[in-house]
């Protein structure tokens, strides 16, 4: 017990403690596997409405957050990515260019198979196009997409740790 305040001196000191050993503030950090996905301008691939998407919820490029837990994806052994409880999945089973993509539940269907391709690009067979961000933008808030496979910068996207 103390009595009185600490001085912004002591309270300064403590901040600079907690702070040094990596503590941010946030508390969420999720567990198991951790891995990112970065796209475009290194911006994270995420999941519209903050940690709480359901089946047809868009998926997007965001500022990386380490305590985003729609920002964390495992790769499964059938290909697909699933981040809270839902996979990676293309819009109404769509095999047309521009086709968005969106979060639903895992159902193992070729239209939630992604394959790393060796310059980056996430492909996906079924469509036989690949994950893109429209016109490059790197924009937080930036709805993806299935593209033609061209190899550019708005397809390539790299898994980050995990699994």
């Amino acid at each position: 017990m103390v009595a009185g305040f600490p001085s912004d001196a002591t309270e300064n000191a403590v901040a600079a403690n907690v702070a040094s050993v990596g503590y941010t503030g946030e508390t969420n950090v999720p567990n198991g596997p951790q891995a990112t996905i970065t796209g475009p301008g290194g911006q994270c691939v995420d999941v519209a409405g903050d940690d709480t998407g359901g089946d047809g919820t868009p998926v997007q490029l965001w500022n990386c957050q380490n305590y985003a837990e729609d920002q964390f994806w495992t790769h499964q052994a059938n290909g697909s990515l699933a981040t809270i409880g839902h996979c990676l999945d293309i819009t109404g089973n769509g095999t047309a260019q521009g086709t968005k993509v969106e979060l639903w539940d895992c159902t193992g269907g070729g239209n939630q198979v992604w394959q790393q391709q060796s310059d980056g690009s996430l492909l996906n067979p079924r469509s036989g196009l690949c994950l893109d961000s429209p016109g490059d933008n790197t924009a937080n808030g930036t709805v993806l997409q299935i593209y033609r496979c061209n190899g550019t910068d708005a397809q390539r996207f790299a898994l980050h740790g995990g699994s």
